[in-house]
């Protein structure tokens, strides 16, 4: 009884020291999400049993696991993409009426829409996860016989993903009277203009399917008597996707966007009844950590204290009047992206009444969040000829300047994604400290789980064999991550 109240105040506390007031950021362009393979209590269920004290003659166990992962629609996640702390925003141009100019999130020339042209549009994240996850571990003793590799193993995993994202990019209440020519006909349309090679709307759903990752793994069996167990694993992950590539926003990635991992794992049980034979009442405790090495990945940026100002247009020094580009492919650029770690957590109860077990346990998800930094300097925009930097670009005006006897396209250093400024004077430029680095990088995670799991072992002369299944609902802390729930089976032997 003590040992419960021990472990049931430990729980109320951590979960207590947890509880923070609920963290939003917004005007993101990247998301980094959950593969739906990481999940540790989904790998340990029945596992632990088999996997850390073979006695087959083989020394070798298997595990299949199927799962299916699906995100409920939550408007603080498309405030994570959005601004202004909406769920919704307001496009309107120059020529509408005084209310909605005053009200509107976007100016709609920004957009390539009509001066007349209002409305509204809005998004809801949602994805969809499914595949397998193959693992195989082999204790050394089969291969060896020295001493100090007893008790060791090696093994591999091998998931294959299918992952579909959807938007549900939706607008309404249109009004437009004019015909200007070369203008985007609606909203959905000019987010996904032909000019903008970068941070599109995608309105339908993708999907793609492809394996996820090679895991190899080697650990120790530390204890494994009496129903207490505690084991340790080293983990070196090499991704088999390709990372995104900055076209849409909220992009199918299968994956951790193409980084490689190095890891560590730690797992303990506990009994805590005396008399174990009838009933085996466990408290387990898992822990995964995994470093994720840096690479390069193309970003869209926004500029500092101008959220959506890659939607704006922007100018060449010394171009012609009239002669602008999107900001969309000028802000988007090649940069180093530092993951740092993610970190799973899993603990809960087991109750074992052979051959069955059940299992209740508490997770928790965390990722700290991306730091990003310029790969070049000068910076290079993909969407041009090489360049001086961004120096050589501005916010483009309405209307043009003279330098040196000749017209060029003047600038509007004061504009925002909602307000067109006056021109300016004289050219006057952005430059590479002018970029807001965090709009550009996934934001901070920490994930609730709760999941609850039942299977069945059998225990043969040769062959143990195990089957069983969970279910999981995820709450997100912060709305850098989806609200998920999902479910899993699995089959595996030892032998």
């Amino acid at each position: 009884m003590k040992k419960f109240v021990f472990i049931a105040a430990s729980i109320l506390f951590a979960v207590h020291a947890l509880h923070a007031k609920r963290q939003e950021v917004f005007g993101r362009s990247f998301m980094l999400i959950r593969p739906a393979s990481y999940n540790i209590a989904m790998n340990e269920q029945l596992w632990h049993n088999f996997v850390y004290h073979k006695t087959g003659p083989d020394y070798g166990a298997f595990q299949l696991i199927p799962f299916y992962q699906h995100s409920n629609k939550r408007n603080k996640v498309a405030r994570y993409f959005l601004i202004n702390r909406k769920n919704e925003l307001l496009v309107a141009g120059d020529n509408t009426e005084q209310g909605l100019v005053l009200d509107r999130d976007i100016r709609a020339e920004w957009l390539n829409l009509a001066s007349d042209f209002s409305g509204k549009f809005s998004i809801c994240p949602e994805q969809k996860q499914m595949g397998f996850t193959f693992m195989y571990n082999q204790g050394l003793e089969k291969i060896t016989d020295v001493e100090f590799l007893k008790g060791w193993n090696i093994g591999i995993e091998f998931p294959v993903l299918l992952v579909e994202n959807n938007l549900n990019l939706s607008q309404r209440d249109l009004s437009m009277t004019s015909t200007e020519a070369n203008r985007q006909p609606d909203i959905i349309s000019a987010l996904n203009q032909c000019d903008w090679n970068y941070a599109k709307w995608r309105p339908k759903a993708k999907t793609l399917i492809r394996p996820e990752k090679i895991k190899f793994t080697g650990g120790r069996s530390l204890m494994h008597r009496d129903y207490f167990q505690l084991a340790s694993s080293l983990s070196f992950t090499i991704p088999l996707t390709k990372r995104p590539d900055a076209e849409y926003l909220f992009d199918t990635v299968v994956g951790l966007d193409q980084h490689v991992a190095m890891g560590g794992a730690i797992h303990m049980q506990i009994l805590l009844n005396r008399d174990p034979e009838r009933i085996a009442w466990t408290f387990f405790a898992n822990l995964e950590g995994n470093f994720l090495i840096r690479n390069r990945q193309f970003r869209t940026f926004d500029l500092k204290n101008k959220p959506f100002s890659r939607y704006m247009t922007y100018t060449r020094k010394n171009s012609e009047p009239g002669e602008v580009i999107p900001g969309a492919n000028l802000l988007t650029l090649e940069t180093i992206v530092r993951p740092y770690g993610i970190a799973d957590f899993s603990m809960g109860w087991r109750i074992n009444v052979a051959p069955f077990e059940f299992e209740l346990g508490y997770d928790l998800y965390g990722f700290g969040g991306e730091k990003i930094k310029l790969r070049s300097s000068p910076i290079e925009s993909p969407f041009n000829r090489r360049c001086g930097g961004l120096n050589e670009f501005g916010i483009a005006g309405t209307g043009s300047i003279l330098n040196n006897g000749k017209l060029i396209q003047a600038t509007a250093s004061d504009s925002t994604i909602d307000c067109l400024a006056a021109d300016n004077t004289e050219f006057v430029s952005i430059c590479e400290n002018d970029l807001d680095l965090c709009s550009a990088a996934a934001g901070s995670v920490l994930n609730h789980k709760i999941h609850v799991a039942a299977g069945i072992e059998s225990l043969g002369v040769h062959t143990e064999g195990f089957a069983g299944w969970g279910v999981f609902f995820e709450f997100p802390q912060k709305n850098a991550s989806l609200e998920n729930w999902g479910f899993w089976l699995k089959l595996g032997a030892a032998f």
